[in-house]
């Protein structure tokens, strides 16, 4: 039997969204799926990947973006990223690898890059279209994560995120073209997480797909130990009988990701004998009880960092499947999260960590606690064993490759009668 042909398609090659977007093409590629790439930024992942070039500016493009510069004025700036749907230019795939595949298989799409009308329009029309998504920005009229807003249940007419001229005309512009899109051409959206499920069912949009699967990101396989006092004395960490308390962010000043809950608590003393570890962009704070590590790019490190700490927090208020709380259960260290986000969906009380019930400082010193003094969690090698029966049971490459191989072989059934 033929593999089934599938083009991948994100903005870059690095980042959170690209690392697992690239998890996923890994464990795809088999006797039974053959994948392509295209992307436009970083380094070329494999031999079937090919880099777009920049599309050249112009005077359509200048305009759009001089109105979300003005539309963006006086946004907090620790919010994500806001995406049109129409930045006035557009990368194109190249016809040659249209030519050659049987799937389209969309994923993370920012950068104000790609138009999406443009490109909905390229892909031709027996080919299926499916979108892995990695946040909530295919649902929404532009942002990439809410922020406790619910307009995408409606129409993204109000947008809180572009309090300037043109905001609330590009949020809605933004929905209206997705809404044409979704209606014009079957749209499959494949989710990562049963928060991004859920949400995705409430949605406007999400009403207008063809199908919605829930499939999960394929987890790593362990890698031999590394031992928690080994992996401070690595990074330097001073011996200390206090509990290490890491937290990992690529802005830690994003009130999204939790930092300021997890700060707050421990302000207020309510996680005695803690420190905290922070890694990521450095934030405005002097106290003791905090390190701050910055940015760890290499991977033998970042073990280390996640192998060093007692617990990971995972404070986000909205969160996909975050792959930091995976890369930390995989080390052993048990992670704390709230139980209304995509972390959820691994961490199990008593077992990978604790799940905070409330949103709130209190809440989630409770639940760290609960989870710094639980005996067996404190045990890295009971933390990678129950890791081990999630990645069995759900998460192994092998099973996440046979979910999307269902869902490609069905839409090219469908294609075809």
């Amino acid at each position: 039997m033929n593999p089934i042909r599938v083009l991948h398609i994100g903005t870059s090659s690095k980042g959170g969204a690209s690392h697992a977007m690239l998890r996923i093409v890994s464990a795809q590629e088999s006797d039974d799926i053959k994948t392509y790439g295209c992307f436009h930024l970083g380094k070329t992942p494999g031999p079937n990947w090919h880099r777009l070039d920049a599309p050249k500016k112009n005077w359509n493009f200048s305009l759009r973006r001089l109105r979300m510069s003005t539309a963006k004025k006086g946004r907090d700036p620790s919010l994500e990223s806001f995406t049109p749907a129409t930045p006035g230019r557009s990368l194109h795939i190249p016809a040659h690898l249209l030519a050659q595949v049987q799937i389209v298989n969309f994923h993370y799409l920012g950068g104000q890059i790609w138009n999406l009308s443009d490109l909905f329009a390229s892909i031709p029309k027996h080919i299926p279209i499916v979108v892995t998504m990695h946040d909530m920005n295919q649902i929404t009229g532009g942002c990439h994560y809410s922020n406790g807003c619910t307009q995408y249940t409606n129409t993204c007419s109000v947008c809180p995120q572009l309090p300037s001229l043109f905001g609330n005309k590009i949020s809605s512009e933004t929905f209206r073209t997705k809404q044409s899109l979704y209606r014009e051409r079957e749209t499959n959206l494949v989710l990562p997480s049963k928060w991004l499920e859920r949400i995705t069912r409430e949605s406007t949009l999400g009403q207008l797909a063809h199908r919605i699967d829930y499939i999960g990101y394929p987890f790593p396989q362990l890698k031999p130990l590394i031992k928690r006092e080994h992996a401070q004395s690595q990074l330097q960490l001073k011996p200390s009988s206090k509990k290490r308390i890491l937290i990992v962010a690529q802005d830690l000043a994003n009130r999204r990701k939790g930092t300021h809950l997890l700060i707050d608590a421990l302000l207020q003393n309510r996680l005695p004998q803690c420190t905290l570890l922070l890694m990521g962009k450095k934030i405005d704070i002097k106290d003791d009880r905090i390190e701050q590590l910055g940015f760890i790019n290499d991977d033998e490190t970042l073990r280390s960092a996640y192998a060093s700490a007692d617990a990971l927090c995972l404070p986000s208020l909205e969160e996909n499947l975050a792959q930091t709380g995976i890369e930390s259960l995989a080390e052993g260290t048990p992670v704390v999260c709230f139980d209304k986000t995509g972390p959820a969906d691994y961490v199990i009380n008593g077992e990978t960590g604790i799940r905070s019930t409330q949103p709130t400082a209190a809440s989630l010193a409770k639940a760290l606690l609960e989870c710094l003094n639980h005996r067996q969690m404190s045990d890295q090698i009971y933390v990678r064993e129950a890791y081990n029966r999630i990645y069995e049971s759900t998460y192994s490459a092998k099973l996440i490759r046979e979910r999307y191989r269902g869902v490609y072989q069905e839409l090219l059934a469908e294609a075809q009668a």
